[in-house]
């Protein structure tokens, strides 16, 4: 069945370690970013290279490659202007920039490391340059990472564990006072278990625990840690009482930090007017001061003179030093105080580097701006640029896109954030991979097997499907019409492979039918295909997956059964199977297309949803748009009807959804700022509004919380992720598929949380 599946992560020049709607989560839990394993940002600035994680899990970089720094397997000075691929590894989750190193982490829980290694921050025991990734140790646990501007790094593992490295100088590795000797290996930091993220400056960590305490050491000129003196410090001292701190990005003699109320903070060095404060000057700011009096903002990122952030309404803003038009505002006048960067409203993420910057739009696509001399912003030139400007990928999008969660007709599954899956719900096909079919629910999630590197599921019509970190397809349960791609039509109650290949990316299950795009761009379907829905021209049911047409540009696809819906890289949106009499394809007409065609003529499609007889989409600009049946009012067009609608119509008159999901009759989507809503039917609660009563036909907000990263729909169910990593659900639990710890035939028309905590 349906989802959303969206990635708001905090970029920032040296820290990969926040992400969602920037609240920490406990150690271990997973960010909402899918795709791999969650686990940090998808860009990253150094002082004049940048790095990006591809939706296919592939890493790419460009800019200044003096040292080796993007691991490309020569180091020679020179400078590569449009994106390269690092390596062959389609299965990086994270990545940050040091100065002139990099690190990253890949979906397996394993890190690396590339660039200069003067101070041992490889964390490889020598100080040799590599210039391509070399693994850091053999532990596969970590799970964030961040690089200091003077050759120092940081870590997290899934424990709660805190580790450094490189350069400590100014004690910036916390290891005490008696110790100021470089490290070139990971060191733990103490014995505390609670640290949930880590950024650096450029001498400076900094770090968050489970309580929401904010912590601090190294150097201190200029009050750089924000401990209300300019002492250095040793080990980590805290910063202040509060104990609401949600993100925390350390830059060249600055920080910034954000606490949940929504409020921006700073202190430190304030040159060039880098704080935000309303001036310039050249004191010190030795104590958090706050930015202005808004309580919105989401994401933040410190570079070397320079700031970036977000806000809950999709917006963008800079301030500080904009000699090369780092800010983005279309001169070279710096400002003291947050600036607005156009009119978008769609920024997710943001990463700034030495005098430029990054970020990325819901729609997955990458802006770039500012210095560019070493062709940091990848636009296979070396000219500048003061306005964002998009960088276009090789292929697909940047941001990550595979599902965390999905939701079958009266199952779910989950990925935990250590690449475990879990199940629950009906079992009587064998779906949810338990080893055995059986008729009783299991009203608790139940782990899938011992596999540690699943990174994206889909659920279907009593049938699951998932994809593991080396590309390798897995599929079990129900096999009427050969849905599972095993080359007959049995039953399997255990993940069993799909042949050979290992490169898929993404997948979705239908009714009886599956369809997958590999990392190649290219779209495969099989199983049931009476109406055309496979796209292969003919009616006739396929047992193994047949590649759809010759296009390899593939990034999404949805499918309810009947019908089939897809994106290709240039924005375009594409349709085939049955149209019934509601116009299901979009196309303007009742009538059922075999092949892909394609829905009139935009080319700034962003996401795709296909419903039991409707569809909605989303655009670059985050507008909503509905088409098919809408006798339940799942259109959300302010009323409900019999009669067709064939062709796309645009939802409401907001421009900032970024995600949909639909279902049986019934649809909910999320905006930038984190908020749900759902319209449609209703009947068993599915779109936890409170009550069975209310059937909205224009999109209602699902309570007061602002931190939903992904939902799934089930035919009367509903499960969503929060950005803290809690799991809730709501709507029918006849088959236990809620994870409440009972199977009933009482709707939940309030989302209540799932008792698990593989998150």
């Amino acid at each position: 069945m349906k989802r959303i599946s969206c990635s708001i992560a905090l970029c920032a020049l040296c820290v990969i370690c926040l992400s969602g709607t920037l609240v920490p989560t406990m150690a271990g839990a997973a960010t909402p970013a899918a795709g791999s394993a969650g686990r940090g940002s998808q860009i990253a600035c150094g002082r004049h290279h940048s790095l990006a994680i591809r939706s296919d899990g592939t890493l790419w970089a460009w800019g200044a490659d003096d040292y080796g720094q993007l691991g490309l397997g020569t180091a020679h000075g020179g400078a590569h202007s449009s994106p390269v691929r690092v390596g062959t590894a389609a299965n990086w989750a994270a990545v940050a920039c040091g100065a002139t190193y990099s690190l990253a982490l890949r979906g397996d829980g394993t890190l690396w490391a590339w660039g200069f290694n003067g101070s041992g921050q490889l964390g490889k025991g020598d100080q040799t340059a590599r210039d391509s990734p070399v693994r850091v140790g053999s532990a596969r646990n970590w799970t964030a990472v961040a690089c200091g501007l003077d050759d120092h790094s940081v870590a997290l593992r899934s424990n709660g564990s805190l580790w450094t490295w490189g350069n400590n100088a100014y004690g910036q590795l916390g290891l005490g006072q008696a110790d100021t000797n470089p490290h070139h290996t990971p060191t733990r930091v103490g014995m505390g278990s609670a640290w949930v993220a880590v950024s650096c400056g450029a001498d400076t960590t900094f770090a968050l625990r489970s309580d929401g305490s904010l912590w601090a050491w190294g150097r201190n000129l200029d009050g750089r840690l924000g401990l209300g003196d300019t002492n250095d410090r040793h080990a980590p001292v805290r910063v202040g009482t509060a104990n609401n701190w949600s993100a925390v990005s350390g830059g060249a003699g600055f920080t910034l930090a954000l606490r949940s109320d929504g409020s921006l903070w700073a202190w430190g060095q304030n040159t060039f007017g880098k704080l935000g404060l309303g001036n310039a000057d050249t004191g010190a700011h030795p104590s958090p001061a706050r930015v202005g009096t808004a309580s919105s903002w989401t994401a933040i990122a410190a570079g070397l003179d320079c700031s970036l952030a977000t806000r809950s309404d999709g917006s963008l803003w800079s301030w500080g030093r904009n000699a090369w038009g780092g800010l983005g505002l279309g001169h070279r006048a710096g400002c003291h105080a947050p600036a607005r960067v156009g009119t978008a409203s769609t920024w997710t993420a943001v990463a700034c580097g030495g005098g430029f910057g990054l970020a990325l739009r819901s729609d997955g696509s990458l802006r770039v701006w500012g210095r560019n001399l070493e062709g940091e912003l990848g636009l296979g030139d070396t000219a500048g640029r003061h306005t964002p400007v998009a960088l276009t990928s090789p292929s697909g999008s940047w941001a990550l896109t595979g599902a965390r969660l999905a939701c079958g007709v009266d199952h779910t599954v989950v990925l935990g954030a250590d690449g475990s899956l879990w199940a629950w719900g009906d079992n009587y096909n064998g779906e949810l991979g338990l080893g055995a079919a059986d008729s009783d629910p299991h009203a608790t999630p139940t782990r899938v097997g011992t596999a540690m590197s699943w990174t994206a599921v889909a659920a279907g019509w009593g049938d699951t499907l998932a994809i593991r970190a080396d590309g390798s397809l897995w599929a079990w349960g129900a096999d009427y019409y050969g849905e599972l791609g095993l080359g007959d039509t049995t039953q399997r109650d255990v993940p069993t492979r799909v042949g050979t290949a290992t490169n898929w990316v993404a997948v979705t299950c239908g009714l009886w039918n599956t369809l997958a795009i590999r990392a190649d761009g290219s779209l495969w379907a099989w199983g049931y295909n009476n109406d055309g829905q496979l796209g292969l021209n003919d009616t006739n049911d396929r047992l193994v997956p047949v590649r759809v047409g010759a296009a390899s540009d593939w990034t999404a696809v949805d499918s309810e059964g009947p019908f089939t819906l897809a994106l290709r890289s240039d924005g375009s949106l594409w349709a085939w199977g049955s149209s019934s009499f509601y116009g299901d394809l979009g196309l303007g007409d009742a009538n059922d297309r075999h092949a892909p065609v394609r829905v009139g003529t935009a080319a700034t499609w962003t996401a795709i949803a296909a419903g039991q007889d409707f569809s909605l989409a989303t655009r670059s600009d985050g507008s909503l748009w509905s088409w098919g049946e809408n006798d339940s009012g799942e259109l959300g067009l302010g009323s409900s009807d019999d009669d067709a609608h064939p062709a796309p119509a645009r939802v409401g008159a907001q421009a900032t959804w970024t995600g949909i999901a639909c279902s049986s009759g019934f649809s909910l989507g999320r905006h930038v700022d984190g908020s749900l809503w759902a319209w449609g039917l209703n009947g068993s609660g599915q779109l936890g509004l409170g009550g069975t009563a209310l059937n909205p036909t224009a999109p209602t907000r699902v309570g007061a919380a602002a931190s939903w990263a992904v939902v799934a729909c089930g035919a009367a169910h509903t499960a969503a992720l929060q950005g803290d990593g809690s799991l809730w659900a709501w709507g029918s639990n006849e088959r236990g598929q809620l994870g409440l710890g009972l199977a009933d035939g009482s709707a939940h028309p309030t989302p209540a949380r799932v008792l698990t905590t593989a998150r």
